[in-house]
């Protein structure tokens, strides 16, 4: 299909990543699959906007992935949190969306949002209501796919007041204590799953960083890790995809790392389907 003044065909990837409006008058788009016949079968317009995304097959995959920061409650007004803001996470869960995928995006509170006819999210807090959240999910529905891009706390604070805490005082001491690890969890609920979990290091030379990645799949049972260097997450987003014989693909950008990680796991699927 070739709208008005558009030079090349439109893609299902460009109406859902640009929310392009179609103008009124063009009616019904049949568009042609992108990817394979089963993933994607009509996306409808019409009164100048889109109104229905696509109709989706039940034998695609259900996908979950989690994005964005958690946040520890100190006391009513204050929180130990990170600076996680979950796009790479969303650039996840679109390429999966624009595939036809049941989607069930649990985004921490101040991450980005992703909305879709097909992506159901749920915005979580702290540690505790991310596990509650990923509980409800595993037990209404069986997971195919699990990406978990979440930075998790890994600490939080031993005592949280319920009420402010008075400013008065010069030195303030709060202890801390371990959070569960929830990409430990992930293997028991979905022994089947492609599972794919993330890592942020620092100051590691490549083959560190291969090696921290491949130690952290081998502890969780995860068939892939995206390992990011904490000075390569800026413009030039840089990750590293590795699986379990210590293979490795390198991208650039998020957008990259989003296809990448996509396309290897989608791979993976279909050869277990």
């Amino acid at each position: 299909m070739v709208g008005a003044g558009i030079a090349r065909p439109i893609s299902v990837y460009d109406i859902v990543r640009s929310q392009i409006i179609v103008p009124a008058g063009m009616g019904r788009a049949m568009l042609a699959p992108t990817v394979d016949e089963r993933l994607l079968s009509l996306t409808s317009f019409f009164g100048g906007g889109i109104i229905d995304l696509r109709e989706r097959g039940d034998d695609l995959p259900k996908v979950l992935i989690t994005a964005g920061p958690t946040s520890e409650r100190i006391d009513s007004v204050r929180s130990i949190t990170n600076h996680s803001t979950g796009r790479l996470g969303r650039e996840v869960a679109h390429a999966f969306a624009v595939r036809g995928c049941e989607i069930f995006y649990l985004r921490g509170k101040g991450g980005v949002s992703y909305d879709l006819p097909n992506v159901h999210e749920t915005v979580i807090t702290d540690v505790a209501s991310l596990q509650s959240a990923i509980s409800d999910i595993f037990d209404k529905h069986k997971i195919d796919i699990i990406i978990h891009a979440m930075a998790v706390s890994d600490y939080r604070p031993k005592v949280q007041y319920d009420s402010k805490i008075s400013s008065d005082a010069d030195e303030l001491v709060i202890v801390l204590e371990k959070n569960p690890k929830v990409i430990g969890q992930f293997r028991q609920l979905a022994p089947d799953a492609v599972f794919v979990g993330f890592k942020l290091v620092t100051g590691l030379n490549h083959q560190q960083r291969i090696d921290k990645a491949h130690g952290l799949l081998a502890k969780n049972g995860c068939d892939f890790v995206l390992v990011n260097d904490s000075s390569k997450v800026g413009t030039d987003h840089t990750g590293w995809l590795v699986d379990s014989d210590k293979n490795h693909k390198e991208y650039i950008g998020k957008d990259a790392i989003a296809q990448g990680i996509v396309e290897e796991v989608w791979g993976k699927w279909t050869k277990s389907t």
